[in-house]
């Protein structure tokens, strides 16, 4: 089978090299001289007289194999965002070109922008910057604004449980972020909405204006977007999320489904129009610039990326009537997407993308062979509940281990969701089309809010099912690992029982038990204070195993968004077991007990009092509460004393451990 599928090697050895890198960071030296080693090894090989050459396969294979896995590890070296070295930008003025609008709130306006700095003789481009805008600053996309504000580093934390920003903005390129005001920044053009990078831009907002112009309901107009070309900033959030908690939230983002259905309405077309010998030629000239020109339309996203490489391999195949396996489509969509962006393997998008296409590829033709039946509905319909539950097989594991929750109604949802949105595309490309007839228009807008009344309403049923989600469940990747093996066997236990599979089975239960019960067992001897800022004040939570106390100031509100944000952390540290406990907010709060001081609220920096107040090993840490200057004086005055110091406004969250003189930020 591998035979078939070379590329899967290519795929398998280049990520193990990008995998190897990341975790052990291979010295420069080291990986060089071993990749001209081998390549010069190769080389000689490859010179030899025939004979020589077909006696040494396997050499050369393991040769090979040891040149892609270098390969993978000087790219990720190279070129991944975790290993660079970032400069923070000079100080002096500062130019921000917005391009691109992301999140708008009721205190501020977010955008992605290019920093212009001058270097004593040029402006040059210093690097991607997300801007914050107050609300009350007129800017819009395209706008120039300059400042003598300098940007400051975003700084990422390995708290369990935490949102780490920076992972997600450095995997954009981006490593700085800015704050303006009208107090700071000066508007110098004022850009236009309408102002975009392109073509596609261009009809882009134009798609966007047709729809908003349809769809006077403002639900149906941000489905629709939604749906259409994967614009979700304007979806309601009470919608998406009952989309998210009945497991089809798929539906409603740009996916290989999406261009599945455009290619094989092309392909249909073509047939109809040229027959079926046109249709070899056509998919390069029409089928392939459609998908790619849809796929920058959408935003290319990990997973619309792995379907249109997967069907420009299917295409160029077709085209040079060479026989194609999907399996090798697939594995070349994610070598090339590993190529271009090392870091494109901790995408969550990317992974749960290839997981579900892989799992489909492997395990949808043995569970469709569990039934049968002469009925086509039912044939049908048994096909659809078989790509379901054989999607499941792969990215099950992922799901849980990434949200920490699985929803059980999962194949109920996609059998009605995934035609009516699949009805839906075709009904919003139709509207596309006969958009200049009012007549039809209006006709094509009233089926799609009726397909969408039924979609939403069964949804948001199926949502409200009591035992609809399991959530809380915090797993370990060995866990996860363990889990998919144990179903991979079963299935094909069951299409196929021998005694190596019931051997297989028998291990992978093993495993999995061992996994869970060394999870538990390493949770459960945890010791540590973790220490986040919520709303300008710290929350303390002291955790021994699988219980915990959480220690909030008096003035602390309980908010919902703040008790969501404790919950992830909880659930990320396996504490099943809360005791909450209320501390004044006092100006200082000294806890030696815990191996830190906590400075909060103070009216002046207590620079002298700070080598009477915390110990040697102790940490000073210093909330939100107070303003810049004063922690700037306060870190001035602990690296004078020598003392461990730490801002969560600036550094983010902090954990302690326990008895012992380690920390993690």
């Amino acid at each position: 089978m591998l035979r078939a599928v070379p590329l899967f090697r290519f795929s398998f050895y280049f990520l193990l090299g990008m995998v190897t890198d990341g975790c052990l960071e291979i010295p420069t030296l080291l990986r060089i001289s071993m990749l001209l080693v081998l390549l010069g090894s190769y080389g000689m090989i490859l010179c030899c007289r025939p004979g020589i050459s077909e006696k040494t396969v396997l050499i050369k294979s393991l040769i090979l194999s040891g040149i892609i896995f270098l390969s993978g590890a000087c790219l990720n070296a190279t070129r991944s965002s975790f290993r660079k070295k970032i400069n923070d930008p000079p100080a002096g003025m500062h130019f921000m070109l917005l391009k691109e609008r992301r999140n708008t709130t009721k205190r501020t306006t977010s955008f992605l922008a290019s920093s212009y700095g001058w270097d004593g003789r040029s402006w040059q481009k210093e690097a991607k910057v997300f801007v914050y805008i107050e609300s009350n600053f007129l800017v819009m996309e395209g706008s120039l604004v300059v400042t003598w504000v300098q940007p400051q580093r975003i700084k990422g934390t390995s708290v369990p449980g935490v949102f780490d920003f920076s992972r997600l903005a450095n995997q954009q390129d981006i490593y700085h972020t800015i704050y303006l005001t009208k107090e700071n920044g000066i508007v110098i053009t004022r850009g236009s909405d309408t102002k975009s990078a392109g073509l596609l831009a261009v009809w882009r907002n134009e798609i966007l204006e047709l729809i908003r112009h349809h769809f006077l309901d403002p639900r149906d107009a941000g489905l629709a977007e939604a749906l259409l070309i994967g614009y979700r900033k304007d979806m309601d959030a009470e919608l998406t999320k009952a989309y998210l908690d009945t497991g089809v939230v798929h539906v409603i983002a740009i996916s290989g489904m999406h261009l599945g259905l455009i290619f094989g309405l092309i392909n249909w077309l073509v047939v109809r129009l040229l027959g079926k010998k046109g249709t070899r030629w056509a998919g390069l000239i029409f089928s392939l610039p459609i998908l790619w020109g849809f796929a920058i339309l959408t935003g290319c996203s990990a997973s619309v990326m792995r379907s249109v490489i997967m069907f420009s391999f299917l295409i160029g195949a077709n085209t040079i009537k060479r026989k194609n396996v999907g399996m090798n489509a697939l594995f070349g969509s994610a070598f090339i997407l590993m190529i271009h962006d090392p870091d494109i393997i901790v995408d969550i998008g990317f992974q749960l993308s290839y997981a579900a296409v892989l799992s489909i590829m492997l395990f949808n033709k043995p569970i469709e062979s569990w039934i049968y039946t002469r009925n086509p509905l039912l044939t049908l319909s048994w096909k659809l509940i078989a790509m379901t539950l054989s999607a499941q097989v792969l990215t099950s594991a992922l799901v849980i281990l990434h949200f920490h929750r699985f929803p059980t109604l999962f194949l109920f949802t996609n059998l009605v969701a995934v035609p009516l949105s699949s009805l839906l595309l075709l009904l919003e490309i139709c509207l596309l089309v006969v958009s200049q007839s009012e007549t039809m228009s209006a006709i094509t807008v009233h089926a799609i809010e009726r397909v969408m009344n039924w979609m939403n309403g069964y949804i948001h049923a199926m949502a409200n099912v009591p035992f609809g989600m399991i959530e809380d469940i915090n797993i370990s990747i060995l866990t996860a690992f363990a889990g998919t093996l144990l179903l991979a066997v079963l299935i094909f236990t069951f299409k196929r029982p021998s005694q190596l599979l019931w051997r297989m089975t028998i291990f992978a239960i093993a495993l999995f038990s061992m996994a869970n019960l060394s999870f538990y067992c390493m949770n459960a001897k945890k010791k540590q204070t973790i220490i986040v800022n919520i709303k300008a004040a710290a929350v303390v939570i002291h955790q021994h195993g699988h219980r915990a106390t959480i220690m909030v100031p008096t003035s602390w509100i309980q908010t919902k968004s703040n008790l969501v944000f404790l919950k992830s952390v909880c659930i990320e540290n396996n504490i099943h077991k809360i005791r909450w406990k209320s501390i004044p907010a006092i100006p200082m709060l000294i806890s030696s007990k815990e191996h830190f001081v906590l400075l909060h609220a103070l009216p002046e920096p207590p620079a002298a009092e700070l080598k009477k107040s915390v110990k040697k090993g102790e940490w000073v840490v210093i909330d939100g509460s107070m303003k810049m200057w004063k922690i700037k004086q306060l870190q001035k005055a602990a690296q004078g004393l020598h003392l461990r110091f730490h801002s969560l406004r600036d550094e983010g969250p902090i954990s302690i451990a326990c008895h012992l003189d380690s920390h993690n930020r």
